[in-house]
């Protein structure tokens, strides 16, 4: 039994976001033209559980592909990070891949050297956000296979995250950011999202981020397009949640996942589209929203990166790379910052 449980808590903050502001984007995302959504609504506890299926199949190659990179570069990861005693991770979902990194760092102890440890304890924190409600489970996982580690689990957007991170952390840190997740944001946006993480590093901290890069289109649309369907209904419960909290009446029937690769844009959108000419009756708002047949929902981008887009993106956010790891097929990369 752990006998610190007092180590380990989940904080909520405001953006978070409740059903206020769920119902809120909804209606504006889906009268706006085109309609969209914005892709941080598919993670409610069920939307989470089905993106962790999807990891494991066999036509997705990110989260594999980022494993194993994780897994044979974890020393060196350690080696050129060791002073940090603090870990954030920014859109932590389940952790399954950061306990390659948590273990690692929590069973060496020269991590540590201005304090003296007692053996098999350490004083690591570890600060998971996530704006999914299936941190507070994650959390509590967490506390059993790493009683040594201090965790405080964070619920909210990632800005505002990792400011509440400085207020209760002072310690040199290792900001992680993977999955390629900042490929969900525009050009823009992720400049200004990785500005918010530059402002709030010091020169003691690093920032190990994920980059999914540019391939063959087929294994893009077969990632996204995976021969089990379970993107597919990842994408689709997006609407059960708004019928579940929002009392709309989508007949998920009525729509079909589309995903393809943009060359143009260098990234895979997904979409819901309307099979048929309908009204979806919204009963809490009053309303109805009109879908023209062939009409779609733009419910994701996944932007895919040349080198060139990274250090486009780190370098207008006051980032200077010291490494990057790939794997031998050059799918996916791992990158290494401090602030410049």
């Amino acid at each position: 039994m752990n006998k610190n449980p007092e180590i380990l808590s989940v904080i909520k903050l405001n953006s978070a976001g409740g059903e206020a502001d769920f119902e809120n984007d909804v209606i504006k995302g889906l009268t706006s033209h085109p309609k969209s959504i914005s892709a941080k609504y598919f993670y409610d506890h069920e939307g989470s559980l089905l993106f962790e299926d999807i990891c494991k199949t066999q036509d997705y190659y990110p989260t594999r592909t980022e494993e194993k990179i994780l897994q044979d570069n974890i020393e060196d990861i350690f080696n050129k990070t060791k002073n940090v005693k603090c870990i954030v991770e920014l859109g932590s979902g389940t952790s399954v891949k950061t306990k390659t990194i948590l273990k690692y760092f929590a069973t060496h102890p020269v991590n540590f050297v201005d304090t003296p440890l007692e053996r098999g304890f350490s004083k690591l924190e570890y600060f998971p956000i996530d704006v999914s409600d299936i941190l507070e489970t994650t959390v509590e996982k967490l506390k059993t296979e790493f009683p040594s580690i201090n965790i405080t689990g964070i619920m909210s957007e990632y800005e505002e995250g990792i400011e509440k991170v400085n207020e209760l952390n002072n310690k040199p840190k290792l900001i992680i950011f993977l999955g390629s997740s900042i490929g969900n944001f525009t050009p823009a946006e992720a400049t200004n999202l990785l500005k918010v993480i530059t402002a709030n590093m010091t020169d003691d901290d690093f920032f190990l981020i994920g980059f999914d890069m540019i391939k063959d289109r087929q294994i893009l649309h077969k990632a996204y397009n995976d021969s089990d369907c379970v993107t597919e209904a990842f994408n689709l419960n997006l609407l059960k949640r708004i019928n579940g909290e929002l009392g709309a009446e989508f007949n998920l029937n009525n729509f079909s996942h589309h995903a393809f690769f943009n060359e143009q844009e260098s990234r895979i959108e997904m979409h819901l589209v309307s099979k048929n000419l309908q009204y979806v009756k919204f009963r809490k708002q009053n309303k109805e929203i009109f879908f023209d047949e062939g009409e779609s929902i733009h419910t994701e981008n996944s932007y895919k990166f040349s080198n060139e887009m990274v250090l486009d993106i780190t370098t207008s956010a006051g980032l200077q790379k010291l490494t990057e790891w790939k794997d031998e097929n050059k799918y996916f990369s791992l990158w290494l910052f401090k602030k410049s």
